[in-house]
C-alpha cells in the first residue's frame, strides 16, 4: 500500500472502532444505551438491538477498505457516502441525535479530504 493510503486507512479503522463502541451497548444493554444519550426507551427494545446490530454488520463492509484502498477506490466512496446518508439522517432528526449528525460528518470530511489525497498520491505514482 502506497504511504500516502495509510491516514485513509487509519481513520477507517477509527470510524469502524467508533461505530462498535457505539453499537455495543446498543445490543447489550439497550435502556441504558438511550438514557446515556437522552433519548426515549422504546416499550420493546429489539429493534434499538436490530440497529446496533446493523451498524456492527456496516462496520464490517467498511474491513475492505480499511484493508487495501488504494485497490477499492469505488468502495472507499461508497464509504464516505454512507457517513453522508448517516449525517443527513441524523440531521434531520434534530434533538439529541444532532450528536449522532456530527460525528458522521466529522468522519466523512475526513474520510473524504484523506481519500482525495490518497487518490492524488496515487496519480502521482
Amino acid at each position: 500500500m502506497n504511504p500516502a493510503w495509510k491516514p485513509f486507512a487509519a481513520a477507517v479503522w477509527c470510524g469502524i472502532a467508533g461505530n462498535v463502541a457505539l453499537a455495543a451497548p446498543l445490543i447489550a444493554a439497550p435502556a441504558w444505551a438511550l438514557g446515556f444519550f437522552g433519548l426515549p426507551v422504546p416499550e420493546t427494545l429489539v429493534w434499538v438491538r436490530l440497529s446496533g446490530t446493523l451498524v456492527v454488520l456496516l462496520s464490517m463492509l467498511y474491513l475492505p477498505a480499511a484493508l487495501m484502498p488504494d485497490r477499492l477506490g469505488k468502495l472507499c466512496w461508497l464509504l464516505v457516502a454512507a457517513r453522508a446518508g448517516a449525517a443527513a439522517f441524523f440531521l434531520a432528526q434534530g434533538g439529541a441525535f444532532l450528536m449522532f449528525a456530527g460525528y458522521d460528518l466529522a468522519m466523512g470530511a475526513a474520510l473524504s479530504f484523506l481519500l482525495l489525497r490518497g487518490l492524488a498520491a496515487q496519480a502521482a505514482d
